[in-house]
Parts: structure tokens; sequence; C-alpha cells
């Protein structure tokens, strides 16, 4: 027999896997399984029999609890938020009305001094000068406040800086005695009141559909609280329920607790919260209701004041500003009586009458000849002239419009801290609820040792 002789420097390779007959190399997937099918082994053990359901039911009612603690924290924090929110776009409604009060002002000033002729007097230049600033400050501060209005509040200043061109060509015109000067007034007029107004009517009614949003949010606000309380009481006298079937005990001291301090949460924070929604409500009624309407007055009653001067510059030829003057004071009339009936604004109707009478001196001066007369009589600044009346308005209404917008500001912060004050001692309610739910179960739990 013939044998082969390896040499010495060649090697076999032993063959792959384990040698025969040799032991498994242990796969750590199956050690896996074993220890989950212990966890569930002990799992299966801890929920058997009445321990096991204990556990169950407690474990769900603390759940219940800690999602009572959410929801009902949620429904006030989410009111609370809804009326700062409201508070902001009032505030911001205030500005873009401030926006439009100073550019009417300005406007009336502007008119009334080119009426005069020549070198305007100082303190309509300067009230002109002043609304102007003032309404840019205002936008500037009103496009920072909410980025939503920026867009159209920037097209309202590129439009405002075509109006002061167009006003300074007007004065240039005049003070020389030129008749173009007329001309590039009616332009002005026109930006301002095809361009200018126009946009901030739209940024106005933009921010009043946000207050009125923000005061329709009560609604969830409510269904909020009320899914907390069924889910969280209903859970607490359910367990109750069957623990005392189980263990023949009517009550468990803990779980009487935590249902005690649940019921007072619910009972007290709907208490809280439908006595704010009523204060929400009275100063959506009242003062915001009051200080719109205000504001709104005063612009229609200073494109009136603005149509007064137009309506003479044009000398004979004035009819239609004439009847944009009608139709403003009708607005400006209207909009006091619904600030009457709002609670604020009566003051500031006798002042209206008292200048709509001196303007009806005016035309039956310019409409029986007296031109003259009738410039003096709405240019003068002496008792018993227009700028004399219509700043008597102006300044009853200044003060009325401060008065109420100071009270929408107010009153919606009184209004909101409380609601986030509850909210917070809601969540901490709910939580004590769930750390006593599962003591209560414990005890129970403790009796099958």
């Amino acid at each position: 027999m013939t044998h082969t002789v390896l040499p010495p420097s060649a090697s076999v390779s032993p063959p792959d896997g384990p040698p025969p007959g040799g032991p498994a190399a242990p796969a750590s997937g199956n050690m896996l399984t074993r220890r989950a099918g212990v966890v569930r082994a002990a799992l299966r053990d801890q929920m058997a029999g009445t321990p096991g359901r204990l556990r169950l039911i407690g474990a769900g009612c603390v759940l219940a609890c800690l999602i009572f603690a959410l929801l009902g924290a949620s429904a006030f924090q989410a009111r609370s938020n809804a009326l700062a929110e409201a508070r902001a776009d009032a505030a911001q409604l205030v500005r873009v009305q401030g926006i439009r009060i100073s550019l009417v002002q300005a406007d009336a000033s502007a008119t009334n001094a080119f009426l005069i002729g020549g070198l305007e007097p100082s303190a309509l230049r300067a009230n002109y000068e002043q609304g102007v600033a003032a309404a840019s400050g205002l936008i500037t501060e009103a496009s920072r406040a909410n980025p939503a209005d920026a867009a159209e509040l920037g097209r309202v200043n590129q439009a405002l800086t075509q109006y002061t061109g167009l006003i300074a060509s007007a004065r240039a015109n005049n003070r020389q005695g030129f008749p173009d000067g007329t001309a590039y007034l009616r332009q002005a007029s026109g930006v301002l009141r095809t361009q200018i107004l126009p946009a901030l009517a739209r940024v106005n009614d933009a921010n009043a559909a946000r207050v009125a949003s923000a005061y329709d949010d009560a609604a969830a606000a409510w269904l909020r609280l009320g899914l907390a309380a069924l889910l969280g009481l209903g859970a607490l006298v359910a367990g109750q329920v069957w623990l005392a079937r189980r263990t023949h005990r009517v009550l468990n001291p803990p779980l009487v607790v935590a249902t005690g301090i649940m019921l007072i949460a619910v009972v007290g924070g709907g208490v809280v919260l439908a006595g704010q929604q009523a204060a929400a409500e009275r100063i959506g009624n009242g003062a915001y209701q009051a200080a719109a309407a205000l504001a709104q007055a005063r612009i229609a009653a200073y494109d009136a004041k603005s149509n007064e001067s137009l309506t003479l510059i044009q000398r004979g030829s004035g009819q239609a500003y004439q009847t944009a003057w009608l139709a403003a004071v009708a607005e400006a009339r209207a909009q006091l009586q619904r600030a009457e009936a709002a609670g604020g604004g009566s003051a500031a109707i006798e002042p209206l009458n008292a200048w709509i009478q001196v303007h009806q001196q005016i035309r039956t001066k310019d409409d029986g000849g007296d031109w003259d007369a009738a410039v003096r009589l709405a240019t003068g600044s002496g008792s018993g002239t227009s700028n004399a009346a219509f700043q008597a308005f102006a300044d009853a209404s200044q003060q009325a419009l401060t008065r109420e917008a100071a009270a929408v500001s107010d009153g919606l912060n009184s209004v909101h801290l409380p609601l986030l004050i509850i909210g917070w001692l809601v969540l901490v309610v709910g939580m004590a609820a769930a750390v006593a739910t599962w003591w209560g179960f414990s005890l129970r739990l403790e009796e099958y040792r």
C-alpha cells in the first residue's frame, strides 16, 4: 500500500463548522426568545385572577386621571390663549384705526390750510405734519406687531409717500397762486380715498375677523373640559363600583378623595370658565364695540371736514364734495349712536351736532354768494367757527376712544390671567388624583399578598 507524504510546509485546512460530534455554539436569538417567554409568563402571572384585573383596572383609572389633567388643563390654556390673541388683535385694530384717523386728520388740516391760500397758518401745517408722522410710526409698529398685515401696510406706506408728494406740490403751487395747486390737491385726495383708506379698511376687517374668531374658540374649550370630566370621573366611578362588588367594601378612601378633588376641579373650573366667558362677552359687546364705532365715527367726521374745505375750494362746482360730506356725516352719526348703545361715545354727539350747525351756516353763506364769509367761517379758529366746533368734537371723541380702548385691553387681560391659573390647577389636581387612585388600588392588592 502506497502512502503519500506531505512536505513540511503543507497544511490541511480544518473543515468549516464545529467538529463532528462537538457542542453547538449558543444562538443569541434563542436566548432572546427564552427571555421574552419569561417576561410574558411573568406578565401572565401578574395579570391572572382578581389581582391581575385589579392592576389592569387601576392602571386604566390612573391613565384616565392623567388624560383628565392634560385635557382639562388644555381647555383653560386654549381659552386663555384665545383671549390673549383677541387682546393682541384688538390692539392691532386700534393701531390700524389710529393710522386711518391720523391720515384723515392730516388731510383735513391740509385742505383747510389750502383754502386759506398763500402761506398757510403754522398751526394747520403742524397738525398736518403731526398726522403724517403719527400714521408713519403706527404703520411701522403695526407691521411689526402682526406680520400678516405687513404686506398690505407696505403698500399703504408707498401710497402715503405718493400722497405727501402731491400735497407738497399742491402747497407749493397754492403759495404762488398757481391754479395747478387745486389739481394736485384733488390727486392727493384721490390717492387717500381710493388707495390708502381702502387698503387700511381691508387690514381693519382682517383684524376684526381675527378678534371674532378668538371669541368663537370658547366652544372648543367647553368641549375639552366636558370630555375631560366624562373620561376622568367616569373612569373613577366605574372603578369604584367594580371594587365595591369584588371586595364588598363600599368606599375606598383614596379613590373617594381622587373623585372628590376632580369633581371640585370640574365644577369650579366650569364656573370660572363660564364667568370669564361672560366677562369677555361683556367686553366684546361693550367697550370693544364702542371703541370700534368711535374710531369709525372719527374717520367719517374728519373725512367730512376735508370735504367741507374741498367744497369751498371748487367755488361753485363742489356739489360732489357736499354730497360726500352728507354721506360722511350720516356715517359719523350712525357710528356714534352705535357707540352710545354699547355704553360709550355719548359725549361726542352734541359737539358733532354743533359742528354740523356751523357747516350749515357755511353752506348758507356760500350758496348766497358770500364766498369770502364762508371761507372765514370755515378756516377761522375763534368761537363759533368750523374749526373750533370741530375741535370740540375731536377732543370729546378722542377721550372716549382712549377710555374704551383701554377698557378692552385691561378687561381682556384680566379675563385671560385667571384662566391660565385655573389651567395649571387642573393639571395639578389631575396628577394628584392619579396618585391617589393608584394608592387606592394598591391597598386592595396588598390584601392578596
